[in-house]
């Protein structure tokens, strides 16, 4: 009788032990390893870019010009297949700049946000955002 209570607890410890290991490697650790600044400059591209499933780069630097209003975005956004030796799939590239503004009297601040998809795409975000 005693050497069935061990088997027991046995796996019942080992039962606790991978649903442990199951909440932290589906629930925990994947909010861990995403690293955003939404506080640089009061800009959250973050979360325009989650905000939707798939942007253009013109769509994504229209949204931004509309919430922020800044004199100089450039946004590209690049798709590779990494389940086909990274093969650039799609690529897109877009920016605005008024007029009256050169680069130099800007302060520029630089995003990059990628995401990889469970079909193998990995997507890379990035985006230039510029201010007097």
């Amino acid at each position: 009788m005693r050497a069935q209570s061990i088997i027991i607890a046995a796996y019942l410890a080992v039962v606790l032990a991978v649903l442990l290991v199951f909440i932290e490697f589906t629930f925990i650790l994947p909010k861990t390893i995403i690293r955003s600044e939404p506080g640089v400059a009061g800009i959250s591209v973050y979360e325009i870019i989650e905000s939707r499933g798939n942007w253009t780069a013109r769509e994504l630097v229209e949204a931004l010009i509309s919430k922020y209003n800044p004199e100089y975005v450039n946004v590209s956004i690049r798709v590779y297949n990494i389940l086909d030796d990274n093969k650039l799939i799609w690529r897109d590239q877009a920016s605005y700049r008024e007029l009256n503004v050169t680069i130099d009297d800007l302060i520029i601040y630089y995003y990059v946000f990628t995401k990889l998809y469970r079909n193998g795409h990995y997507v890379e975000y990035i985006v230039e955002v510029g201010f007097k």
